[in-house]
């Protein structure tokens, strides 16, 4: 059975647009980030259920050469993360990246796929001053 004339450009206008959808399928799938990483912190433990370390960027320990490979994070800004980062102290979250100068919350907000804000753990080896005559009865 041969094609009618009127049929086939309608034929080739279908297989042209699912072959424009594979590519573009294709091209998001290398574009774009994973989004089901969840915060399990910067010890590159396995994420349960997926099988692959957490490589988030912790912004309270990367180096500015770390944070300049994080998406609009240029040199001049990681300079400004670690200098914020040495006089003001760990960030607490990804929002408090705001408090360093040329960051606001649509560059926080593309940051979260790829950073994480890991509060140090405190050491213990000292006694606070609250705590410190605890144990006396006197």
């Amino acid at each position: 059975m041969r094609e009618s004339p009127r049929r086939l450009p309608g034929a080739l206008f279908v297989s042209g647009l699912l072959a424009l959808g594979l590519g573009f399928a294709g091209w998001l799938r290398l574009h774009h980030p994973v989004a089901v990483l969840k915060d399990v912190g910067a010890d590159h433990s396995p994420i349960p259920g997926l099988g692959w370390p957490d490589l988030r960027i912790d912004v309270n320990s990367a180096e500015e050469a770390q944070l300049d490979l994080l998406p609009g994070i240029g040199p001049r800004l990681a300079a400004r993360i670690v200098e914020d980062r040495r006089t003001q102290g760990s960030f607490a979250s990804l929002d408090e990246l705001m408090r360093v100068t040329g960051l606001g919350p649509r560059l926080v907000e593309r940051l979260r796929p790829y950073a994480v804000a890991n509060v140090p753990d405190v050491l213990h080896t000292a006694a606070s001053p609250r705590h410190q005559f605890a144990d006396r009865n006197d």
